[in-house]
């Protein structure tokens, strides 16, 4: 198997775990009763703005929680994520994650990531 092919299946692991990650964050937000429902969007992406900046800052869980909650609420409206608004905080997040990738621990999760996907492609066929 060829490096770069190695490389698209891993692409395409990361992708899915990603995908699944978020479709079950948005199914919990949906579950908890929707409560950004009524917010305006500008007060919205301000929001979301908000708490990844709180996130990147502190990593706490209740943080991510309310970003994963506007996240789903503003990709259940169609809109974009304001990612550009928070450039700095998501090269602090980038860099911690590089930090881990290092370690034994990102090894093994990487290494569940790829048997999740290579399942859930199995089960397809």
């Amino acid at each position: 198997m060829s490096s770069n092919h190695q490389r698209d299946i891993f692409e395409a692991a990361v992708n899915y775990a990603f995908a699944k990650a978020q479709l079950a964050a948005t199914a919990s937000y949906l579950e908890r009763g929707r409560q950004y429902r009524d917010v305006l969007d500008e007060r919205l992406e301000e929001q979301w703005v908000e708490t990844f900046r709180t996130w990147s800052a502190l990593s706490s869980a209740e943080a991510r929680r309310a970003n994963d909650d506007l996240t789903a609420e503003i990709e259940l409206r169609r809109k974009e994520i304001p990612l550009s608004r928070v450039g700095t905080e998501l090269r602090i997040l980038l860099t911690r994650a590089s930090t881990v990738t290092k370690d034994e621990t990102a090894r093994h999760i990487s290494g569940q990531i790829m048997d999740a996907y290579l399942k859930a492609v199995d089960e397809q066929h």
